[in-house]
């Protein structure tokens, strides 16, 4: 008969002191536990010694107490050796000094990227239609991703409202749609101090409108990730509003670094063309 040896231990509880702090000689009081007798018996030992059930000893269980699994069950807190290794497979594998200091400089760069862009508001002032809303959202695309694409306008915001927020969000220009009983008119605004330039909007096409009339037609929500390619045409003209215009038109936009551009994120290009004859400009996105 082969022997199996089986860990049970025997502890006897004193009564609690509410002082459990060292006496003035360095000694402790008496605390729960005064002492630990551990035994190791066999089971035909056991089964002499202690009777069926009082194998624990007297209303303590030992073996649950001292973690101690009985034998043929497992215990469930603890894991077997093979969940140990299925949960390090599954651990995430931690970063070094050297990433995290990268990932921190990478996102410190891009903040600074992104705060050194110009950021428009696009809205209207009093009553306008349902067209011209229209016309608010496609220009909106026109100018994302660097622009409020959900700005809510309520008729009680007054123009000061919009001035007190595009500080704090580091937006530069306003883009306003009016209109009255003989036009509709567009205003660009750079923020802090100017200058202003007021438009009348002679003729106009919705993005929908433009969509109806193709058979296939390509645009999809990845050509917005990144902003515009913007092209002027005949503006080299001598007088100073022309350059202002330019001006104003080209600070709208990022600009383009030829060397670190990637070819493959310009999606699209707004192109804004002046009529000499005519003084009229015609944007198309």
């Amino acid at each position: 008969m082969v022997q199996r040896l089986e860990l049970n231990c025997l502890i006897e509880v004193n009564s609690r002191t509410t002082d459990n702090r060292p006496t003035q000689e360095g000694r402790w009081n008496e605390g729960v536990f005064s002492c630990w007798r551990i035994i190791i018996l066999n089971y035909s030992q056991l089964d002499a010694d202690f009777p069926d059930g009082a194998r624990d000893g007297p209303g303590i269980t030992c073996r649950g107490a001292c973690g101690i699994p009985r034998r043929g069950k497992r215990n469930r807190d603890t894991p077997t050796p093979r969940e140990r290794r299925n949960r390090r497979a599954m651990r995430k594998p931690g970063r070094s000094k050297n990433q995290k200091k990268a990932r921190a400089n990478a996102i410190h760069l891009q903040l600074e990227d992104f705060s050194s862009v110009p950021h428009s508001f696009v809205f209207n002032r009093g009553q306008v239609g349902m067209n011209i809303h229209q016309l608010i959202t496609d220009m909106r695309k026109l100018m994302e991703p660097f622009t409020a694409r959900s700005l809510q306008v309520r008729k009680k915001n007054l123009l000061k409202d919009f001035v007190a927020v595009a500080g704090p969000l580091g937006v530069t220009h306003f883009l306003i749609f009016t209109k009255s009983s003989a036009s509709v008119n567009f205003k660009m605004a750079r923020l802090p101090r100017g200058p202003t330039l007021t438009f009348k909007v002679h003729q106009y096409s919705l993005v929908k409108d433009v969509v109806s009339s193709l058979k296939r037609h390509r645009m999809h929500a990845q050509q917005f990730t990144h902003h515009p390619l913007l092209v002027l045409n005949n503006f080299g003209g001598d007088g100073m509003h022309i350059k202002l215009m330019a001006t104003m038109f080209q600070n709208m936009f990022p600009t383009i670094n030829v060397y670190k551009v990637r070819l493959n994120t310009i999606k699209r290009c707004v192109l804004i063309s002046y009529n000499p004859e005519t003084h009229m400009v015609s944007i198309r996105h």
